[in-house]
């Protein structure tokens, strides 16, 4: 992926609900992981698409400042840490 806005829409989509979660734990982490891999939330976007925008976060050693507006709740190295776990649980499980 290599459209930065494309890869910041797609963070913006798996961070938009992350206010509501108890916690940002691993338990927290899987189970987006889950949704991305084969739950009906994110089952309009490929998981490679997710996949993708989820290296390019991890290349740039940053959420963009709009994906890290999108949690009133956490904070921005909180959100980044919460997004690296995402990262290796999905690289972990693709196919």
């Amino acid at each position: 992926m290599t459209d930065p806005n494309e890869a910041r829409g797609l963070m913006n989509v798996l961070l938009y609900a992350i206010d509501g979660v108890p916690d940002l734990s691993d338990a927290t982490a899987a189970r987006l992981v889950d949704n991305m891999i084969g739950g009906p939330v994110f089952a309009s976007t490929p998981v490679e698409d997710f996949a993708a925008a989820l290296d390019a976060t991890m290349r740039s050693g940053a959420l963009h400042p709009e994906a890290a507006e999108t949690s009133r709740r956490y904070s921005e190295g909180e959100l980044f840490d919460f997004v690296t776990r995402v990262s290796s649980l999905l690289a972990a499980r693709r196919p």
